[in-house]
């Protein structure tokens, strides 16, 4: 007997009507539902490793997410290892240089930026 089956007997009221006879259509009834209980649990429990760059079955879809395009020749170890390192850096803290480094390093190599300082605005 599983746990969820065990956990499901245990809410059922006492007396003869509530206990199932072993392979009856009741008992199997409650098999189906403690089988389902137990599905449900594993998904719930897969849920909390989503985020989390080692665990995740979704590897594809967050290096999507984070720009990462991998080598054919990548492993996982290192893709999961690549990922991790991209999701926990240290923020930095914007500026134009900074700005500019991330322009020239997209491809656009005769790009300046400048402060707006003085604030200007157009009508």
């Amino acid at each position: 007997m599983s746990l969820s089956r065990s956990i499901l007997n245990s809410l059922l009221p006492e007396g003869v009507f509530w206990t199932p006879a072993a392979g009856d259509d009741y008992d199997l009834l409650m098999d189906g539902i403690a089988d389902n209980s137990e599905a449900v649990y594993s998904v719930m429990k897969n849920l909390a490793n989503l985020r989390d760059p080692f665990k995740t079955s979704l590897l594809e879809d967050m290096e999507l997410e984070y720009g990462i395009v991998p080598h054919i020749m990548d492993t996982e170890t290192l893709r999961r290892e690549r990922l991790a390192a991209l999701m926990f850096r240290k923020a930095q803290i914007p500026n134009t240089e900074t700005l500019q480094s991330k322009l020239r390093e997209a491809g656009f190599l005769d790009v300046y930026v400048h402060p707006n300082d003085p604030a200007v605005v157009y009508n």
